[in-house]
């Protein structure tokens, strides 16, 4: 029997346990470990949806995207939320969102945050090691 040229063909053929994987690196196991850290920190400090006071479908909601890593485990930059506040509110009406967001920290933190968020530099592992122990401190206190 011929073998299809078709790549999908073998996608869909090869059982998903042959499939070979990259192992994810030190540096994204650390990052994946200070998210959870991290999450739990902020389930602990806010309890219920900030916007709605709901307890239920809770989300960690971040002002500026989680792809910044300067701001990613700043408690000023978030918050729970549920998640319909999360998604089809703080996702579709931004200029709200600011607003509110503007209003829960202050004018002068939110700048803080911001230019937190505008520093551009690397973050080395080394780094995000140190931020592990600072978040499993923060979450002992809480």
């Amino acid at each position: 029997m011929k073998r299809p040229k078709n790549k999908a063909y073998f996608k869909k053929t090869t059982p998903l346990l042959k499939r070979k994987y990259r192992q994810k690196t030190e540096r994204q196991l650390l990052i994946l470990e200070n998210d959870r850290i991290f999450r739990e920190i902020i389930r602990k400090r806010d309890v219920v949806c900030q916007k709605t006071g709901k307890a239920r479908n809770l989300q960690v909601a971040h002002y500026f995207t989680r792809g910044n890593l300067r701001t990613r485990w700043d408690e000023d930059n978030a918050c729970l939320m549920n998640a319909g506040a999360h998604l089809y509110w703080a996702h579709t009406e931004i200029e709200q969102f600011r607003d509110w967001w503007i209003k829960r920290l202050g004018i002068k933190r939110f700048e803080q945050l911001k230019l937190r968020a505008g520093y551009i530099s690397s973050y080395p592992t080394h780094e995000i090691k140190a931020m592990k122990e600072r978040l499993k401190e923060r979450l002992s206190e809480l």
